[in-house]
């Protein structure tokens, strides 16, 4: 069985389509709710599929802050101001938590964040692990060889 590996879309198409959802989600939720919570959690709900689709917790965070800037602008205040009082900043980290936990499912949860850190501090100048072609029982990798298995690895750094 083989398995894809499906790498998120470049940031700059994640941004606007996270614009464009986020606008998209605020029009549905004035047209469908009246009601100030019904409207964020539609918004939250908006953003949090968003982020998890997208697969990018930069991408998430970016459009939860425009969701909230639309929620707050022509949602909350009808006349497209924002405010900072202390219920804007719970919508905000509302918006902010979801967006961040869909972005975290997107990547496979604790799991798929911990290997994607890994694949970006990897050191470029570490050759892969090999494995030997042939053992015998008991076998003993070379003191080399069972350094490169370890995962110390004493080639160059990134620059």
């Amino acid at each position: 069985m083989r398995f894809r590996v499906i790498r998120p879309a470049p940031l700059e198409f994640l941004v606007v389509g996270g614009f464009v959802s986020a606008v998209l989600s605020c029009v549905a939720a004035a047209l469908a709710f009246s009601d100030i919570p019904d409207r964020v959690v539609t918004v939250a709900i908006v953003v949090g599929v968003y982020a998890a689709r997208g697969r990018s917790l930069v991408s998430a965070s970016a459009t939860a802050a425009i969701a909230w800037m639309f929620l707050t602008g022509f949602l909350v205040n009808d006349a497209g101001t924002l405010t900072f009082s202390p219920a804007d900043m719970v919508r905000l980290g509302i918006l902010l938590a979801t967006g961040l936990l869909g972005g975290a499912v997107g990547l496979g949860g604790a799991v798929g964040m911990v290997q994607s850190l890994r694949r970006i501090t990897e050191s470029p100048g570490c050759p892969a692990p090999r494995r030997p072609v042939t053992a015998t029982w008991p076998s003993r990798p070379a003191r080399s060889e069972a350094r490169r298995m370890s995962g110390v690895c004493r080639g160059p750094g990134p620059i």
